[in-house]
C-alpha cells in the first residue's frame, strides 16, 4: 500500500501540537513566534497543524524561543524527558523552578517535605537522591 504523499505525518501532527501547547503555556502570540524565529504568522499556524514539515533548525529555535527542552517536542518524550525537563514544559513549572531556586534551603526542605507528603513519599523516585542534593546546597 504506497503512502499518501498529501497526508499529515503522526509526527509532524505531533510536533506541531506541543509547538503549539508550549506557545500557548508560555502566553505567546502566533505572531510573536514567528517574528521571533523569522517566519510570518501563518507558518506558525501550518507548523501547529503539521500541514508544513518544520525543519531541525527551525525546531531548535522555536524550543529556543520558548524556552523549553527540545526533546519535549517529540513523541515519546513525556516518559523519557528528566523530571527537571517535564516540570519546565508543566504549567507553572518554570515559576516553580524559579520560586524554588530563590528559597533559601530551609524553605526549600519544608516545600519538598510537604510536595513529598502530597503525592506519597514512596511515589517520589529521586528521594534519597534528593535529601543528598538537599545536604549539598546548603
Amino acid at each position: 500500500m504506497p503512502l499518501d504523499p498529501d497526508a499529515i505525518d503522526p509526527v509532524d501532527r505531533h510536533v506541531g501540537a506541543r509547538i503549539r501547547e508550549e506557545r500557548t503555556a508560555a502566553g505567546v502570540t502566533q505572531s510573536q513566534l514567528g517574528e521571533a524565529i523569522g517566519v510570518t504568522f501563518q507558518q506558525v499556524q501550518k507548523y501547529e497543524r503539521g500541514t508544513n514539515r518544520i525543519s531541525a533548525s527551525m525546531i531548535v529555535r522555536v524550543a529556543n524561543t520558548l524556552n523549553v527542552p527540545l526533546v519535549s517536542l517529540f513523541p515519546g518524550s513525556g516518559a523519557q524527558a528528566a523530571p527537571a525537563e517535564t516540570l519546565a514544559t508543566l504549567k507553572g513549572g518554570r515559576q516553580l523552578a524559579e520560586a524554588f531556586v530563590a528559597m533559601t534551603p530551609r524553605q526549600r526542605d519544608a516545600l519538598l517535605s510537604v510536595a513529598t507528603e502530597f503525592v506519597g513519599a514512596d511515589k517520589v523516585a529521586s528521594a534519597p537522591r534528593a535529601a543528598t542534593l538537599r545536604a549539598a546546597s546548603r
